[in-house]
């Protein structure tokens, strides 16, 4: 199964050490909501932890592929990831300015620096 939807909102926060990168249907009442999560303080091949629509739908490295596009991210998830998060593909769509996207693009490369998972298809 693939699941496939447009973020209105796309939250890249580095806090307290711990990178995330969220991206939802709507910011009050989304019905999609697709998160990753990474610690920066432990060892560089710390796995990333994936979360769709809550964490009964979470694992750690559970990506196998990941591609980011200027206007989209695409994720194909391993067989821990199909099977935890109940897909095999998550396909966002987004709009954001250059300021946010190159922050989306850094925050995304610093959490899969040494996996090899994602691939810029700019």
């Amino acid at each position: 199964m693939k699941v496939q939807f447009q973020a209105n909102t796309v939250v890249v926060q580095e806090e307290d050490e711990v990178a995330i990168v969220a991206f939802a249907d709507d910011a009050i009442q989304p019905t999609e909501v697709f998160m990753l999560q990474c610690a920066l303080f432990e060892e560089p091949d710390q796995p990333v932890y994936c979360e769709r629509n809550g964490q009964s739908q979470g694992c750690y490295d559970g990506i196998q592929r990941a591609e980011l596009r200027r206007t989209g991210f695409r994720i194909e998830l391993n067989k821990e990831g199909v099977a935890r998060l109940g897909c095999d593909w998550i396909e966002v769509g987004f709009e954001v300015d250059e300021s946010n996207f190159s922050r989306l693009h850094a925050t995304l490369h610093l959490m899969f620096n040494h996996s090899g998972v994602l691939m810029d298809k700019l």
